[in-house]
């Protein structure tokens, strides 16, 4: 049999001093349930009965048929836990005062309250702006809002009962200015141009509100031949964004010299500065990697109209001083500018350009925007065998390269007359197919190699052009270096040569592999094997030990023209690198550092 005797503090005072037992007349029931050897129970009140808020304590006695008794006894607490209900003024709008601000308090947002307990007169109230806080906010009755806060804003009406419940509704402040109180005092200004002080005209300039706004306004500007932009007043506030774009002529000022020092940089080179940093990133990945070359090479011979996933300028604002200069992606450095209320920096808002691929800084600017800086002294010569042809024949033209002891790169377009010669495909030598860009099209080629390795003077073959003749004629009458690109070439000092094609007997084409050095050496590894094949065949590259002991090899079938492998070179030491193909062997020692 179960019983209960039960003990309340009526007055919440901390004292219990009432007492119910479930043998008094009128007691409340008890309900009980049994699970097999398991009995519950429960005390079941009355319907509209209700204990007091307060704590509370039960005392429950089992006993049985003989006598005995068990008691179990704890305490509890009935409380309110409900919050109170508060409803929002579905939106206002306001304009903002002379002063540039605005005051709202919470009961401006008010609809209505109620609680289950607490009257409504005892609520509290509280508001805070969306967003900035959790909880009720204490001692918050008012919101202010200034200029940089024209348009749209959220706040949150808190309301708490006795108990400490709260809860809250968001709604919305629309703060318009049709008062002219927030407008900047004069015309915004500014000027664009590069870090070597060059004006850049035809950047278009976006001025823009940063209200939150369904349509914020919105102007466009564009500099004028002197760099300069200028608005009569910001879109209906100082809080605005000036954001500059220019997108045209991606390859100007780009070439085959820009690639090389970015390679170089790869090999521990440093650039000359941040901007320069910031064009070598070509791909817009924030980083500088072999990715970055491909595509300063594809923008060079035309095989991509444009960089990956960059536009051809980037902007910083001129008064940004980067935290790590040798390191521009070490934070998110801004390529706007955001003005807000006041604008104490002034009106005249400048910003730096940065020509993406421009790696040495070599774009001059004029009108055309595309010329280029290149005292080029001295000439270099190509080769190619002069030879007659008639209609219908297939003509190859192999070109073959200077003396490579004294270059580092080169870059020239050949353009055949499309009245003789048909451009069927090119066949890549020492230059890679990577490196030559064809365009049957305009019957034309362009053509960008760089190397970082020393080479042993011998002169190679480039490459070779094959032809459709539509009629009879000689290589000398219909091939020529044409001006789609600068023709120029780079020595070891990275001095700018001029490069020309003469037709006479070529120089012998180079009948051994060529080797070139590894770079660095010494190096931490992995080691890059790379090296030129005359012909196609089975090539096997081994690293050696000084006992002769092999400690990495691959063999693999090649195609005639560059080729690399590269070996993980996990051992330490001075070691041999061997290079064996169908006709002959070639060595080098390699030091490896760990």
């Amino acid at each position: 049999m179960l019983s209960y005797r039960l003990y309340l503090d009526l007055d919440n005072n901390g004292t219990m001093e009432t007492y119910r037992s479930s043998g008094d007349p009128n007691a409340w029931p008890i309900e009980r349930t049994v699970l097999g050897d398991t009995v519950t129970a429960k005390v079941k009140l009355p319907p509209g009965v209700g204990l007091p808020y307060a704590k509370h304590k039960i005392e429950w006695i089992a006993s049985d048929n003989c006598g005995n008794q068990s008691l179990c006894k704890y305490e509890f607490i009935v409380k309110d836990c409900k919050p109170p209900t508060v409803v929002c003024i579905n939106g206002l709008s306001v304009n903002i005062m002379p002063s540039g601000m605005i005051t709202f308090w919470d009961t401006d947002f008010l609809k209505y309250t109620n609680d289950n307990c607490t009257p409504v007169n005892q609520i509290k109230l509280g508001i805070r702006k969306a967003g900035t806080g959790i909880g009720f906010p204490l001692n918050s009755h008012s919101v202010t809002f200034d200029c940089n806060e024209i348009g749209t804003n959220y706040v949150e009406l808190w309301a708490v009962d006795a108990y400490g419940n709260a809860s809250y509704c968001t709604t919305y402040l629309i703060v318009q200015d049709h008062v002219g109180a927030c407008m900047p005092p004069g015309p915004i200004t500014g000027n664009v141009q590069t870090d070597q002080a060059q004006l850049v005209a035809g950047a278009k300039i976006l001025l823009k509100s940063n209200l939150n706004v369904p349509l914020p306004q919105l102007m466009n500007g564009v500099t004028n031949a002197q760099g300069n932009f200028q608005f009569a007043s910001a879109p209906g506030t100082c809080n605005y964004s000036l954001v500059p774009s220019l997108d045209t002529l991606p390859q100007a000022g780009v070439t085959t010299l820009d690639a090389l020092l970015v390679a170089q940089y790869l090999t521990g080179q440093d650039l000359a500065n941040t901007y320069r940093l910031i064009a070598a990133d070509a791909n817009h990945d924030g980083k500088i990697t072999a990715a970055d070359v491909e595509d300063i090479t594809s923008v060079v011979t035309g095989v991509s109209t444009k960089f990956t996933n960059n536009t051809a300028w980037r902007f910083v604002p001129a008064t940004f001083t980067f935290p790590e200069p040798k390191n521009p992606w070490a934070t998110l450095f801004p390529e706007s500018i955001k003005t807000l209320c006041p604008a104490t920096d002034g009106l005249n808002q400048n910003f730096m350009a940065i020509k993406t691929g421009d790696v040495d800084g070599s774009l001059l600017l004029n009108a055309a925007l595309g010329t280029e800086d290149r005292s080029a002294t001295g000439t270099v010569w190509f080769q190619a065998p002069n030879r007659r042809f008639a209609a219908g024949e297939t003509v190859t033209v192999e070109i073959q390269t200077p003396d490579l002891a004294d270059l580092q790169g080169f870059q020239f377009a050949l353009t055949a007359d499309a009245a003789y010669l048909t451009l069927q495909s090119a066949t890549p030598g020492l230059v890679p197919a990577k490196a030559l860009g064809l365009h049957p099209d305009q019957n034309q080629i362009v053509v960008s190699w760089y190397s970082t390795a020393t080479f042993n003077g011998a002169s190679q073959r480039a490459f070779t052009l094959t032809f459709k003749a539509l009629q009879a004629g000689t290589v000398q009458e219909v091939l020529h270096v044409s001006d789609v690109v600068s023709a120029e070439a780079y020595d070891r000092v990275l001095q700018t040569k001029r490069v020309d094609l003469q037709f006479a007997a070529p120089k012998t084409v180079v009948e051994r592999a060529v080797f070139y050095p590894v770079a660095p050496n010494p190096t931490s590894g992995p080691i890059r094997a790379a090296y030129w094949l005359p012909v196609a065949g089975p090539v096997t590259i081994s690293l050696v030990d000084a006992s002769g002991r092999v400690l990495e090899r691959s063999t693999d079938y090649r195609e005639a023209g560059y080729q690399q492998t590269d070996l993980t070179a996990q051992e330490s030491g001075v070691l041999f690198l061997h290079l064996q193909w169908s006709g002959g062997a070639e060595v080098q020692r390699v030091v490896v550092r760990k």
